[in-house]
């Protein structure tokens, strides 16, 4: 409408933008608060509302007067201080098991200030964002986390992991849920791909499975008889796929295995064991097929 635009309209927002500003800037403090643990959801109705008709005024005057691209700067600002100034500090205190819970929790925290940020600054969204071909709001706030969180502690969350996998394998009892969370947060960080989770936590567990079943497969040979250590060799491979199955991603599963397989039967392994024995897994035979290994 052309009041949208009028003179009258334009002067009055040219002149309330110093009180524009704090009102946003009075609410950007909101989202990081909702993102305490656990979080709570205080933002009334009509607290919404005033942001969302603030950022609204703002984004509807003609130049010079329009502030969109301000807003959108502001809006990455508030992310960048957050996440550099309370979250990367606290993530980086932790070790090992603890590392993995501080970053499934500041992650879910993460998700709640991206929604929110996103509702209070929608009609950025609507039309500068989509003119100006930009990321999102949401995507925005996920490559901030990323970029700023995420690839700062991710080779240490990964050693974690593999610890904890490990432990598993030994018969220790882990947290498999967060083991499925951080997992979670390994996918997300892919936006909306598994590049992430494959290059970062997948090519890791690999090399570290054939690293284990190297060392373990050694072992066995010295003080195990074929027809036990084809058991332990067909254990083993039934609690990775188990293992795939309560917090990997399928498309492990088959790699996994792989490597499983191979690295049980590495080093000198097939010439000590009898090959024409074995059947494939699933069989009466305990043993598995050491021929198609070649």
């Amino acid at each position: 409408p052309s009041s949208t635009h009028s003179p009258a309209r334009s002067r009055a927002v040219q002149s309330g933008r110093g009180r524009a500003w704090p009102c946003l800037r009075g609410g950007r403090p909101r989202p990081p608060r909702l993102c305490v643990y656990p979080p709570r959801f205080y933002t009334r109705a009509q607290e919404f509302a005033k942001f969302y008709q603030t950022c609204y005024n703002m984004c509807t005057q003609r130049s010079p007067y329009n502030w969109s691209e301000q807003l959108y700067q502001r809006h990455g600002e508030t992310f960048n201080s957050y996440l550099t100034e309370t979250v990367l500090p606290a993530m980086k205190e932790k070790h090992d098991e603890h590392l993995l819970k501080e970053l499934v929790r500041r992650w879910f925290n993460h998700k709640i200030m991206n929604k929110w940020m996103k509702k209070f600054f929608l009609y950025l969204d609507r039309y500068y964002v989509r003119h100006h071909s930009l990321p999102t709001l949401q995507d925005a706030g996920l490559r901030h986390f990323k970029q700023l969180v995420f690839d700062q502690i991710k080779r240490d969350a990964v050693n974690a992991l593999l610890a904890e996998v490990n432990k598993e394998r030994e018969g220790e009892e882990i947290d498999r849920a967060l083991m499925r969370q951080c997992v979670e947060v390994f996918e997300h960080m892919g936006m909306a791909t598994l590049d992430t989770y494959i290059q970062d936590l997948e090519r890791p567990l690999l090399t570290e499975t054939k690293n284990y079943y190297t060392r373990k497969s050694q072992a066995w040979l010295e003080t195990d008889s074929t027809p036990a250590y084809m058991k332990k060799a067909e254990k083993a491979l039934a609690d990775e796929a188990t293992r795939v199955g309560n917090y990997l991603i399928s498309v492990t599963s088959a790699r996994l295995t792989s490597v499983c397989v191979n690295a049980s039967f590495a080093s000198g392994s097939h010439s000590n064991v009898n090959s024409s024995a074995c059947v494939a897994p699933g069989s009466s035979s305990n043993c598995w097929p050491i021929h198609l290994l070649a």
